[in-house]
């Protein structure tokens, strides 16, 4: 890498206000979370039409409301942390962080889902290299992939949007974002876990629980956690 493309790079997440990395985050976490979701329906597309020769859309979003994959927004808000720190490192260390990131991420999310939720939506066994089944290194080199892309694509792109945002329209527009984030992530969350209670027989505890079964029923989740598969904890 040059000097020059090294000091772009420096600059890259260079921001007027402290606020801005904030909005940026937030911002981030969503665009992150759409790309996964229509990432993986594509891929699933292809695979699926290479397979069978149909073309079948399937949900693959992680959060009840909007096509939002926490995942793949945790993963972009990460590299968005580093790389404010980790500026000026070469694209193939980028490409390391992504990979060990990538498959670290990927490993605590499918064991959590697993232990507080009672199912599991990736499966990784019959696949070469894997680990625990819960990811596989071929696909870890897809993460540090996806990790240049966000890096020098992405980010650059998204910064250049947000710098034409006015401060007070973004200030507002992004709290009222986060608010809406941390809703959807945390209702996502106990309409599944309640999902897990209902299949051991557990009947609601208090009006949440009650909620739950009346808004969230196994039919509803089904339409989004199509691929999500119970599972038995030991």
């Amino acid at each position: 890498m040059s000097k020059e493309k090294v000091k772009q790079n420096k600059r890259l997440f260079e921001v007027e206000r402290r606020r801005d990395y904030f909005n940026l985050a937030v911002l981030i976490f969503t665009v992150g979370s759409i790309f996964g979701t229509l990432y993986e329906q594509i891929f699933m597309l292809i695979c699926i039409y290479l397979d069978n020769g149909k073309l079948i859309w399937l949900p693959r979003a992680g959060l009840v409301y909007g096509p939002l994959s926490p995942i793949y927004g945790t993963g972009a808000l990460l590299i968005f942390l580093l790389i404010c720190r980790w500026r000026s490192k070469k694209w193939y260390d980028y490409f390391v962080y992504g990979f060990f990131i990538g498959g670290v991420l990927e490993y605590i999310m499918a064991v959590a889902q697993e232990k507080i939720f009672g199912t599991r939506s990736w499966d990784y066994s019959d696949k070469p290299l894997n680990i625990g089944g819960k990811t596989t290194v071929p696909y870890m080199f897809v993460w540090g992939a996806l990790f240049l892309l966000f890096i020098y694509v992405i980010f650059p792109l998204l910064l250049k949007i947000y710098r034409k945002i006015p401060h007070k329209i973004g200030d507002i527009f992004f709290k009222i974002l986060a608010i809406f984030l941390i809703f959807d992530i945390i209702i996502s969350c106990v309409a599944v876990y309640r999902q897990n209670l209902r299949r051991h027989g557990i009947e609601p505890r208090n009006f949440i629980e009650r909620y739950c079964d009346t808004r969230f029923t196994d039919e509803f989740l089904h339409t989004i956690y199509e691929n999500a598969v119970p599972v038995e904890n030991k």
